[in-house]
């Protein structure tokens, strides 16, 4: 009987946790990889569109990602790093930016 028919079959990721984590993990996520997050779930945090987090990727200008398989998966910790970055960059501007040209005063 194989591990699928008897009902103890362990997905790759978990094993993978076990690997990289040890035994205990540091966040749960319900699926995927404790400590990281799919592109899909970045998108929605960020309120952002899924193809922003897919051209960030691509022009490497947002948090850092790894793929596994066919997904790519970006840790938890890059992206509070990258928000933060993002927030230490708007603090330092000083003033809220605004969209469009300037306006000439005559």
């Amino acid at each position: 009987m194989s591990e699928i028919e008897a009902g103890h079959y362990q997905p790759v990721s978990a094993k993978l946790d076990e690997y990289l984590l040890g035994s205990e993990s540091r966040q749960p996520v319900a699926n995927g990889i404790p400590g990281f997050i799919t592109e899909q779930q970045l998108a929605r945090q960020l309120g952002l569109s899924l193809v922003t987090v897919r051209r960030w990727r691509r022009q490497r200008c947002g948090p850092k990602s790894v793929r596994i398989g066919r997904r790519d998966y970006y840790r938890v910790t890059a992206v509070e790093k990258f928000a933060a970055e993002q927030l230490a960059a708007a603090e330092a501007a000083g003033k809220p930016r605004t969209r469009g040209r300037p306006r000439v005063r005559r």
